[in-house]
């Protein structure tokens, strides 16, 4: 399950140092986590009808 990320672990090694690919590994994991609570999220607007015929929209 986890041989495509040693695999890619070890071409980001081979290219940089070890420390860069570690520090790159636990980015790339901390940004995956914050793009699935950003997807969770509340939106940052939305458009609700405030009388028969008007719309308006709601912005945080």
């Amino acid at each position: 399950m986890l041989e495509p990320f040693v695999e890619l672990f070890r071409l980001v090694e081979d290219l940089f140092s070890r420390e860069t690919a570690v520090w790159m590994s636990i980015t790339g994991i901390l940004a995956i986590i914050l793009e699935g609570l950003n997807a969770t999220g509340k939106p940052d607007s939305y458009t609700k009808q405030t009388g028969k015929d008007k719309w308006t929209k709601f912005k945080f």
